[in-house]
């Protein structure tokens, strides 16, 4: 349990980096996209540059710093900050090889004061000697700000001499923050009574600044950066803590940042005006005069980059050396100086270049925002914000995406992720402010994915359901069709030519008395089962069930089915053989056998979804929809299975065989319509041939009115197909006829009395 508690704790620190590190360099993109923005005007640079080097050497004689230094006094300029410290002699002057060359001589010639080559060789001392000038050129200035670095470990600073460290304490000690003082703290705390407390590591070693350069600079401060997890600098150190557990006389003090010191200077903040003021979670504030700057807990603060390197005025150290500067550059400006050249440059990763960004340039920009008050604001007020939008990205447009349709959701997300950008980047750009970018954003987008996928998963489920559950009486192309495109859910229609189908099962009545109700249900279901998927194996579209009835056509919802009579009689066809083999079974399991009667009829009618507003039907409607209806009727007339009207059988000419049957008026319609009885495919013609060729013979005598011509081949035709039903109706009509004759003049048109 131990292990799996500390492998958890391990993924989620490192989640929590991954976020931190994401958001950060979202914070980046806000400055790329924002681009430069004018630097402060009293801030320029004295870059050692490789002009410098070209001119100068490298490392050049330290007496180079102190003519720079001339000339930026003689210019005017306010403060002097070295983002560079002097911890060891000038290696390249002379002065101690002249000491030595000077010893030796006492040595050998005796101590003579008066000696001129003593005297020569003293004042080549002093020209040489460029420590000497430079400290002389600090002391002259009296505006000249050193910069020094403070260690976190011992190693790598072994070499240095504690005797030198303890004596640059002495003078380091007086440039500590001068006043620490306590906030007041609630009524029911108890007083003030919180340690000073900065949470980031005690310095335990300092890399001292020459004793001759210490004590003539006007003031210190570190130049110590650290980068963020991802390697980029954005935060500037501007408080510190230092304790040497080497030196016991050496107690923690807090120190300030090289760009607070130089701000100080320029501000003309004394002693008496600076105070580090503490929380009880640390520091809450830093008070120079009338400026306030506000680092976080660690002592820290976002600096707000003004732009690229180069951003702020640079000038090359060799042409401020050398007086080759204009007039006035420096003139009460705060002048930061610092290598810039490759290979010697101080580079750090920012924002704004992840490489070639000299590390003076963001002191430069640290310098800015402290006296304009630049520096990027993240505190509570932030983190208060965040949570609103957090809980609005997360509640209100999570509670949004479940209630609107996907197309409305993914607009609403598109508009709130534009606002999300640009309500950060907006207090960002204009208010300096650090909202978070990331986890709102994701958590925006986790809402939005969420809910489409659970719309696409879940949804998408409840639609296979649908589309089951009205499969079994609605045509499964009509469901696609609805699903793909909703707006075709609605009152209304269109004429369009279709084959309608109506099938009935025979004496149904008394074959529901012969069976129990829970038989008859599953009689029925199982004939219903297979007659419906015959309709939708062939494109049909099942409109409806009437009791034992079925209801199809064929046309719609596809617009493509061109053949839909021919389809229709494929249907009617293959109806009867399975219920000839749905028959065979059931007659061996003891249950009556079914017969149907189907009736087809081709031609305009209305088609769409028919009923009212909160309830409706896909369906058909129109004079040729109640005559397929009269026309499966005429079965239990004519004794047959199966019957065509003239439109069906002339759309199907040659594809099926077919048995003219009568012409005949049905119940309610004047106009007459030719029926033909559907026998079967093509491919069986021959089968049938000499039944339908007396047949024919019959009816031509039958509807020429000689009705014993008729009778005599109908009784001929009876006698070898007793069991031909519409033999047997000819027959019948032909014998009633000869007893009375038709009322009218005989024009071969049967008028039924009967649906």
């Amino acid at each position: 349990m131990a292990y799996v508690s500390i492998n958890f704790s391990r993924s989620l620190r490192s989640a929590f980096v991954f976020l931190d590190n994401v958001e950060a360099r979202s914070l980046d993109a806000r400055f790329q996209f924002r681009g430069p923005v004018p630097p402060g005007e009293e801030i320029v640079i004295v870059a050692v540059d490789q002009k410098t080097i070209d001119r100068l050497g490298w490392p050049f004689p330290r007496a180079h710093y102190g003519r720079m230094l001339q000339t930026l006094s003689a210019d005017g300029a306010r403060v002097v900050g070295f983002d560079m410290a002097f911890p060891f002699p000038d290696r390249s002057s002379g002065a101690d090889v002249l000491s030595k060359l000077e010893e030796e001589y006492r040595q050998s010639h005796g101590s003579r004061s008066q000696d001129a080559f003593l005297e020569r060789l003293r004042l080549l001392r002093e020209e040489t000697d460029s420590d000497a000038q430079f400290a002389k050129a600090i002391e002259e200035a009296g505006n000249v700000v050193l910069g020094h670095l403070f260690f976190y470990q011992r190693a790598g600073i072994e070499h240095l001499p504690p005797e030198q460290i303890e004596e640059y304490y002495e003078v380091l000690a007086f440039e500590a923050y001068p006043q620490w003082r306590k906030l007041e703290v609630s009524e029911n705390a108890s007083g003030n009574q919180y340690p000073f407390y900065l949470e980031s590591p005690v310095a335990v070693a300092v890399e001292p600044n020459l004793p001759v350069f210490a004590y003539a600079a006007e003031s210190y401060g570190a130049f110590n950066f650290e980068a963020d997890n991802d390697g980029t600098f954005r935060r500037a150190p501007l408080i510190f803590s230092y304790s040497d557990p080497n030196l016991p006389e050496i107690e923690e003090e807090f120190y300030p940042s090289l760009a607070v010191q130089i701000a100080r200077l320029y501000l003309g903040a004394g002693p008496q005006e600076t105070v580090l003021w503490f929380a009880p979670n640390g520091p809450e504030k830093i008070e120079m005069g009338e400026k306030e700057i506000h680092p976080d807990v660690s002592g820290k603060a976002l600096i707000n980059f003004a732009g690229p390197s180069q951003t702020y005025p640079h000038y090359s150290f060799a042409d401020v050396a050398d007086g080759l500067t204009p007039q006035g550059a420096f003139r009460d400006k705060t002048v930061l100086v610092g290598a810039t050249a490759m290979g010697i440059g101080d580079m750090r990763p920012t924002p704004f270049e992840k490489q070639g960004y000299p590390g003076v340039e963001i002191h430069a920009n640290v310098v800015d925002n402290i006296l304009n008050d630049k520096f990027l604001r993240r505190g509570l007020s932030e983190e208060i914000t965040d949570l609103g939008v957090l809980l609005f990205c997360g509640l209100v447009m999570g509670l949004l995406f479940v209630l609107v349709r996907p197309l409305i959701s993914t607009l609403l997300y598109g508009l709130a992720a534009a606002g999300l950008l640009t309500f950060v980047y907006y207090h960002f750009a204009v208010n300096g402010r650090w909202l978070s970018l990331v986890l709102p954003a994701g958590t925006l987008s986790l809402n939005y994915l969420g809910v489409i996928s659970y719309r696409l998963l879940f949804e998408e489920k409840e639609k296979r359901k649908v589309r089951g559950a009205f499969s079994q009486y609605v045509a499964p192309g009509f469901i696609r069709q609805i699903l793909k495109d909703p707006g075709n859910l609605k009152l209304g229609g269109e004429e369009a030519e279709l084959t309608v189908m109506f099938s009935d099962i025979r004496g149904f009545t008394s074959i529901s008395e012969k069976l129990t109700p829970p038989e008859l249900v599953e009689l029925l279901n199982n004939y219903l089962t297979e007659m419906t998927e015959i309709v939708f194996s062939n494109r049909g579209t099942l409109d409806k069930y009437i009791g034992d009835a079925l209801m199809a056509f064929w046309g719609r919802p596809f617009l493509d089915l061109h053949d839909h009579a021919a389809r229709a009689c494929q249907v009617a066809l293959q109806m009867g053989s399975k219920l000839r083999e749905m028959n065979s079974v059931w007659v061996n399991q003891g249950k009556p056998p079914l017969r149907i009667g189907i009736g087809l009829n081709t031609g305009p009618v209305m088609v769409g979804n028919m009923g009212s507003r909160r309830r409706f039907n896909y369906t058909v409607m129109g004079d040729h929809v109640n005559l397929s209806s009269r026309v499966e009727g005429l079965n239990k007339e004519y004794g047959t299975q199966i019957i065509l009207t003239k439109y069906t059988h002339d759309s199907v000419a040659g594809q099926f065989v077919t048995r003219p049957l009568d012409l005949i008026r049905v119940k309610g319609k004047n106009k007459p319509v030719t029926i033909y009885e559907l026998l079967g495919p093509a491919s069986e013609q021959s089968r049938y041939q000499p039944l339908l060729g007396e047949f024919q013979q019959g009816m031509d005598a039958y509807r020429a009115g000689k009705w014993e011509a008729a009778l005599g081949t109908f009784e001929d035709l009876a006698a070898r197909h007793p069991s031909d039903g519409p033999t047997q109706v000819f027959l019948k009509r032909c014998k009633n006829f000869l007893k009375e004759a038709p009322e009218d003049v005989w024009d071969g048109v049967y008028t039924m009395t009967t649906k």
